[in-house]
């Protein structure tokens, strides 16, 4: 965490309040395209298209408004949500837009890692850009986040705990980094930290049941299940 404990540079507090355009409209849309975009229900997170695309029609040298549209049909392709045939086309075309615009936009850097880890399964790519991405921003939580994602994938779970780590420092009100460090605790076997870390998740609980049937502690696993009920029953 000593990166983290490290005081802003003049550099950093000047990238941290640059909105990479004079357009208040184009920022304004870009933001509300963000915050629509990490919505979970499909209706909400095709808004963060059309705000996305008005964005860069407000003004079309912003580079972050591509990152957007490159993040919704990235996304939505790697997740089902999109014809992937179309979506991903069109994730390419509005990352290489914004590389073009600003090839030192962190935010840029991390949606090609995204891109060459799901669309193409390049890892030396993906890291590539990822390790870009955070030495433009360090404090940047989704890209310490999103480079954790690939270090699982990877089975390199120390560092991915990590990176996990510094994420949630950067974003400590994030369900989703926490929720994923958790999930990388549980797949590193760190069963305990996965607990600690978040209690109230539903998956973890059902998760240690069965690893607890397999080790033959019925009881604990049935005070897992248990658990993973209470828990879902209270979230429908």
């Amino acid at each position: 965490m000593r990166e983290l404990a490290l005081e802003l540079t003049a550099e950093d507090k000047t990238r941290l309040i640059k909105h990479h355009t004079e357009n208040t409209e184009a920022y304004q849309l870009y933001l509300k395209g963000r915050y629509y975009w990490w919505k979970n229900s499909p209706e909400e997170f095709s808004k963060s298209r059309d705000y996305f695309h008005r964005s860069v029609d407000a003004d079309p040298s912003y580079a972050l408004g591509y990152c957007g549209l490159n993040s919704y049909y990235g996304y939505g392709a790697a997740w089902g949500m999109l014809p992937a045939d179309q979506a991903w086309p069109k994730a390419e075309w509005a990352i290489t837009k914004a590389m073009e615009l600003d090839d030192k936009l962190a935010e840029a850097h991390l949606g090609l890692a995204a891109l060459r880890m799901v669309c193409y399964l390049d890892w030396l790519g993906t890291e590539k850009h990822a390790k870009r991405a955070i030495a433009l921003n360090p404090r940047f939580g989704e890209v310490r986040y999103r480079y954790s994602f690939y270090l699982v994938v990877m089975r390199r779970f120390d560092e991915a705990i990590t990176e996990g780590q510094l994420g949630l420092a950067c974003d400590p009100f994030s369900v989703r980094i926490s929720q994923h460090l958790g999930d990388t605790f549980y797949k590193a076997r760190r069963y305990q930290q996965t607990i600690e870390l978040d209690t109230h998740n539903a998956s973890v609980h059902e998760s240690l049941g069965e690893v607890y049937e397999r080790q033959g502690r019925s009881q604990d696993a049935i005070e897992h299940w248990r658990k993973a009920t209470a828990w879902l029953g209270m979230r429908s």
